[in-house]
């Protein structure tokens, strides 16, 4: 359990200087930001990868993007108790980097089952962010 010593301990995220506020604030957009844009940035190129893994349903082919976005519902359950009992900080540094690790995975990925895998579990990394920062948010600015 997170305690402070009173309303005044410097070390209470409500009592940090604007520029840390702001800091931290624009380092969880970015973090945000990049989960979305990862989940949709590989539907311009689904074209060439259909072809290249010779992927000829249309239903593989939505799966191939949609999976990253049914990873966003399942993560949350794990990622949520996992930043409350870690803290918010770890859960979101490592999962930015395990994000990364796996679309980089997507990018070497040799076939359909692999580039499937890979787009899940980067969907669960980047799940932390969406779920996780609000809540660094609210503990940053009282309204």
């Amino acid at each position: 359990m997170v305690t402070w010593d009173g309303h005044d301990d410097p070390e209470f995220p409500r009592n940090w200087s604007k520029k840390d506020k702001y800091v931290t604030t624009a380092l969880i957009a970015i973090y945000t930001f990049l989960s979305p844009m990862s989940s949709s940035m590989l539907s311009p190129g689904m074209t060439k990868i259909s072809e290249d893994f010779g992927i000829t349903s249309a239903v593989v082919k939505s799966l191939v993007v949609s999976i990253f976005i049914l990873a966003w519902a399942i993560f949350p359950l794990f990622s949520a108790p996992i930043s409350e009992m870690y803290g918010r900080k770890v859960v979101l540094n490592v999962s930015i980097w395990f994000m990364l690790a796996f679309n980089i995975g997507c990018a070497f990925a040799q076939n359909t089952g692999q580039m499937l895998v890979f787009r899940f579990l980067a969907g669960c990394a980047g799940a932390s962010p969406l779920n996780v920062g609000p809540g660094v948010i609210g503990d940053l600015y009282s309204k």
